[in-house]
């Protein structure tokens, strides 16, 4: 799981959880919502190498953006908006292959609309410019991340290590 939202702290080290309100979380175990997340993930990667010192689909990622980050991702997003609506109505990105027991090796492909896709950049741009409004970061995060910015307890008898 993965998911983007507005954190009042602008502490990198310190994740606190995410604004509910606005808040985005990809599953992208889900073949459809993973094309999604691909729109726009390539694009914010820079920032995944920045704070976490690895690619963005990786496992235990964050990246946090305030101040001239934020200018720099409204700029990201208004050009992934225009990307996505000079195409057509659909497309199918090519997202790799997946073979399941007994089955031949099949291309995953998902089908993809620009409504959907130009409403996401949206919300993105709706966080990012609220976020720089009230002074405060747009946060991302997956793995452990996830947990920390969705403020999810870990089950009872569940161990954390660091």
């Amino acid at each position: 799981m993965h998911v983007v939202g507005i954190s009042q702290s602008l502490s990198r080290d310190h994740p606190s959880p995410l604004e509910v309100e606005g808040r985005i979380r990809f599953d992208t175990w889900h073949l459809q919502t993973r094309g999604y997340f691909e729109v726009f993930a390539p694009h914010f990667d820079q920032f995944a190498r920045r704070d976490s010192d690895t690619e963005i689909d990786s496992m235990h990622v964050f990246f946090s953006l305030s101040g001239n980050d934020l200018n720099t991702a409204l700029d990201i997003l208004s050009r992934i908006e225009n990307e996505v609506s000079a195409g057509g109505d659909s497309w199918r990105p090519y997202l790799g292959t997946i073979q399941r027991a007994g089955q031949p090796v099949a291309r995953m492909e998902p089908v993809l609309f620009k409504k959907r896709a130009v409403t996401l950049v949206r919300r993105l741009r709706a966080l990012a410019l609220r976020a720089s409004n009230q002074g405060k970061a747009v946060c991302y995060g997956n793995g452990a991340c996830y947990h920390a910015y969705c403020g999810a307890k870990l089950p009872a008898g569940t161990e954390y290590y660091s």
